[in-house]
């Protein structure tokens, strides 16, 4: 006969190792996925050390041509061979099917860049300073491509990281589940294990049951269960017999708890009633709220009673609030284009003109061919807003904003000018800075959308932390720059838009 015992230890061995099963598992993965994230990490690393051996050994190479010491010279030698070190640890550690090519040119750009730096050495070292100039000039121009195709290849990586870390997400994901179901088989076993192991002590219980019965009936002075046997049962019966003569208590402390549930329960009610009462006077609250169509169609109706009635100025201007109100409640996660936020912007300079008249200019110029540019609704606007109320507001006369939007190279600049009081460098760098620092003082008042808002919607959108350059000198404006990838898919020909208002 197998001792309970025995079966529990059995149990238990079996429960053990397939936790330890799965634990070990999910360790395993989790360790390969900090492989290969160190791998990915050790890429970047070993392109940032070539691209910063590169300008060390051209530095090198400098100091000896200049001041021709041997130290110097042994300096150079030593960072030329850690840069071949790092140049032979990029096809085995680096390449791969998408920038064969490119790796390719890289380490021949390396390979000629260490053949001029050995080159400029040998002339400088034969007196030939024309030829050494040539050579180091042409090693400064290779250091330049070097540091371009290194920022090129970053990106790439960058770009193939993305794929990874989607399915390391997705791993994790299938992992959670597996360990759930895993848990719940454990716990299926468990029960399965319980069932069998209650079905073989059945029989030696059923003397047990039967004053157990006795029990239920409400007696409770039966008399106490002699078992002879020694194995587990008899400590059975002895604590059957010791929880016979402490039911009665135990019934007591139940009735005790079950009025102290009844209080609860009854407390429950009670508040689920006044969240009944608190969500009913929500949803009223809410359906007194006037709907924003209503509020557009009244004010179209007043712009048109007040050109019926001869008052054509108030009349566009009611027309201008209407579409900024309109443009304001557009779902912020759509974007729009650059002539979209050009307009928004006229009718915004319409409203300020009708209060401030001539105190203030705005100069809108575009380039045809961005005015399809894609970008985040409420971009410009803002920018426009804080120029003058930051910038221009205070000036009696003379005050001038400018809008520009032109390209340059591969991107779209959006350019807005004010020649206000200008900013300190510290506010500037606040600006310029991701996080939310600052936010509280640069916050749009028509719009409640400040400048870190706009900025931080652009890096999102284009995936790019280069979105904004700022100028700025008190006493004399400021110019912000929005820096906008080129929108390919987005782009036809428009005609030129120049506007003064």
């Amino acid at each position: 006969m197998i001792r309970l015992r025995t079966k529990l230890w059995v149990f238990f061995v079996c429960i053990s190792l397939l936790l330890y099963g799965v634990a070990y598992m999910l360790y395993d993965n989790s360790q390969r996925s900090v492989e290969e994230y160190n791998r990915s990490f050790n890429r970047f690393l070993l392109l940032n050390n070539v691209s910063q051996q590169t300008d060390h050994v051209l530095d090198a190479l400098n100091l000896y041509m200049n001041e021709k010491e041997p130290n110097h010279l042994g300096a150079f030698q030593e960072k030329k061979e850690k840069l071949e070190a790092f140049s032979k640890r990029l096809k085995p550690e680096i390449e791969h099917q998408k920038n064969a090519l490119l790796l390719s040119n890289y380490s021949n750009m390396l390979s000629r860049f260490l053949r001029e730096s050995e080159l400029t050495l040998n002339y400088v070292n034969l007196g030939e300073d024309v030829r050494a100039d040539y050579h180091y000039a042409q090693a400064v121009k290779l250091s330049r491509f070097i540091l371009e195709t290194t920022q090129d290849l970053i990106d790439q990586e960058l770009t193939d990281y993305h794929p990874f870390y989607a399915g390391m997400v997705q791993k994790n994901q299938y992992l959670k589940s597996m360990g759930t179901a895993l848990f719940v088989s454990i716990l299926l076993i468990a029960g399965l294990f319980t069932y069998w192991f209650a079905g073989g002590i059945t029989r030696p219980v059923e003397a047990l049951v039967k004053e157990a019965r006795e029990i239920s009936r409400g007696n409770l002075a039966g008399a106490e269960i002699q078992v002879k046997s020694k194995d587990e049962i008899s400590y059975l019966a002895d604590a059957f017999n010791e929880m016979r003569s402490k039911l009665q208590q135990f019934i007591q402390e139940l009735k005790e708890k079950a009025v102290l549930e009844r209080d609860l329960q009854e407390q429950k009610v009670k508040n689920l009633q006044n969240e009944n009462l608190l969500r009913e006077m929500e949803l009223k609250s809410l359906q007194n709220q006037i709907h924003p169509h209503f509020l557009f169609n009244t004010l179209n109706t007043i712009s048109k009673q007040a050109y019926l009635e001869g008052a054509e100025k108030a009349s566009g201007l009611i027309e201008s609030i209407s579409q900024m109100l309109r443009y304001n409640l557009r779902r912020i996660n759509n974007p729009v284009t650059l002539e979209d936020e050009v307009q928004h912007v006229k009718n915004y300079f319409s409203i300020l003109k009708a209060r401030f008249r001539d105190r203030v200019r705005l100069s809108i110029d575009v380039e045809p061919s961005c005015l399809s540019q894609r970008i985040p609704v409420l971009t410009l606007q803002p920018l426009v807003e804080n120029a003058f109320i930051h910038g221009v507001e205070g000036i009696e006369t003379g005050a001038e904003i400018g809008v520009h939007v032109f390209e340059e190279g591969h991107r779209v600049v959006v350019e807005v000018i004010d020649n206000g009081v200008g900013m300190s460098p510290e506010t500037v760098r606040q600006l310029m800075q991701p996080e939310e620092e600052g936010e509280r003082s640069s916050l749009g008042h028509s719009t409640g959308i400040g400048v870190h808002n706009v900025l931080k919607r652009l890096r999102l959108f284009y995936s790019t932390e280069e979105v904004v350059r700022i100028q700025s000198e008190q006493g004399k404006g400021t110019r912000v720059q929005l820096l906008l990838p080129i929108d390919r898919e987005g782009r036809d020909q428009d005609h030129v838009q120049t506007a003064h208002c």
